[in-house]
């Protein structure tokens, strides 16, 4: 039996878990005010986490396709780094069901180092009594462009029609480590490229977002900037690092980039994420098929 192990960041299940998850995640305390802040962040939200909200479907959705043709017995464990269930008590549910093979699969379309992609190497460490299949990099995949093309297309033509249009493609920020970004940045931008290319978007460009000072750039809100000053006069945003929204790219590539284009009169159109959606549900489950298969 195959147990897929599904890995994002965190899925607080209620405004009270916000603090334990935020410590989690800097390994301490936060100041007062900093976690004053940050609950006042997922409060504006309006919604559960998004992240709560649509991993578990994901997974539930996944299974679900993948048992269809009863080839192989399937089953979906969510597993988070910041909150239960952690990865170690997805191997152990995993284990209990009697999986005999493990496939990682991660939010991420880009493998990162510093973010899901440790996850697949801390299963393949931890889990040595079975093969561990890691799926990285599925960004690559024909059917993955596809669903992320038909979403940059409808927000494209969304936009007034005689506009001036430009699409910026957005992941963290990292520390600029050339060796360390390298990988990062070539995933990056040769996803914008086979995205924009397939949804025929000339203008494009892969710009970060959650930077700071000695970060990769530019931020996406300071590209905008620049792009208007240049005759640009329609934008659109489009994460490419997560299948799902986080607290940080909800707000960052959303809610932050219509307050600037606002405020410099240019129109704005988000595109949206893959989440739960049904081509994005089956493009991972065919891209699961094909990778498992190919390795029985």
């Amino acid at each position: 039996m195959l147990g897929i192990l599904f890995y994002a960041y965190g899925a607080p299940q209620s405004i009270d878990d916000v603090p334990a998850y935020f410590e989690h995640i800097i390994g301490r305390t936060p100041p007062a005010p900093m976690m004053e802040n940050v609950t006042q962040q997922f409060k504006d939200l309006q919604t559960a986490d998004p992240i709560t909200l649509y991993a578990p479907r994901i997974a539930e959705a996944l299974e679900t396709v993948l048992n269809q043709d009863g080839a192989n017995t399937v089953r979906v464990y969510n597993a988070y780094k910041h909150t239960a269930p952690f990865t170690d008590d997805a191997i152990q549910a995993a284990r209990a069901d009697g999986c005999t093979e493990l496939l990682t699969l991660t939010v991420n379309p880009i493998y990162s180092a510093s973010g899901g992609g440790s996850f697949h190497e801390e299963v393949a460490e931890k889990v040595t009594d079975m093969p561990v299949i890691p799926l990285k990099n599925y960004y690559e995949a024909a059917s993955i462009v596809e669903i992320y093309a038909r979403r940059v297309k409808a927000a494209h033509n969304f936009l007034p029609r005689e506009a001036t249009k430009k699409v910026f493609y957005t992941v963290h920020s990292q520390i600029v480590d050339q060796e360390r970004n390298a990988p990062y940045v070539a995933a990056f931008e040769a996803f914008a490229k086979l995205v924009s290319e397939k949804a025929g978007v000339p203008d494009f460009e892969a710009v970060y977002r959650s930077g700071r000072k000695g970060w990769l750039d530019p931020d996406v809100k300071e590209a905008i900037r620049r792009d208007t000053a240049a005759g640009f006069d329609g934008f659109v945003t489009c994460e490419l690092l997560s299948i799902v929204p986080d607290m940080e790219s909800f707000f960052e590539i959303g809610r932050d980039c219509k307050v600037l284009c606002d405020e410099l009169q240019v129109a704005f159109v988000q595109s949206e994420f893959i989440g739960d959606s049904f081509d994005g549900i089956m493009a991972l489950a065919n891209e699961i098929k094909q990778l498992h298969y190919a390795k029985i």
